[in-house]
């Protein structure tokens, strides 16, 4: 067997189809939010950058799996929105940290205009050489 999932043609139509409407008021829903909020700002990811060599294993104690927390970014571009990560900063063991700009479909220049605003006001990017050395894995 070659490990696929195969579906009768009818049960996959109406998975797609099922889909389709999921997304179309999940849109609907995003933007009834955004006209009321037209910018937002919230996690790029839910944890501060892992140290290179170790990679993201868990989240708030749990196993890290493919579309779990992970996720928080990718709802803008499965949704068509405009949005920007902007680094905030590092965290008390020196990781960097980061900010995501979300605004309405077709309003790119005020979540660039906001993000600058926020790159500027929280210290821009993040020279990796200015690292803590237990970070970059480099000898003191």
């Amino acid at each position: 067997m070659d490990g696929l999932v195969r579906l009768p043609a009818r049960r996959l139509a109406a998975l797609i189809a099922a889909r389709a409407v999921s997304s179309t008021e999940l849109e609907a829903a995003a933007d009834a939010w955004l006209d009321e909020h037209p910018l937002a700002i919230g996690p790029t990811v839910p944890v501060p950058a892992p140290r290179a060599a170790e990679g993201i294993t868990t989240i708030d104690g749990a196993p890290a799996n493919p579309g779990g927390k992970m996720t928080l970014a990718t709802y803008a571009n499965a949704l068509g929105l405009p949005a920007a990560s902007v680094p905030a900063g590092r965290d008390p063991d020196g990781l960097p940290l980061a900010v995501q700009v979300l605004g309405r479909r077709g309003c790119d220049a005020d979540v660039l205009a906001l993000a600058r605003l926020l790159d500027v006001a929280l210290g821009g990017w993040l020279d990796p050489a200015d690292a803590p050395a237990a970070v970059i894995g480099r000898a003191h």
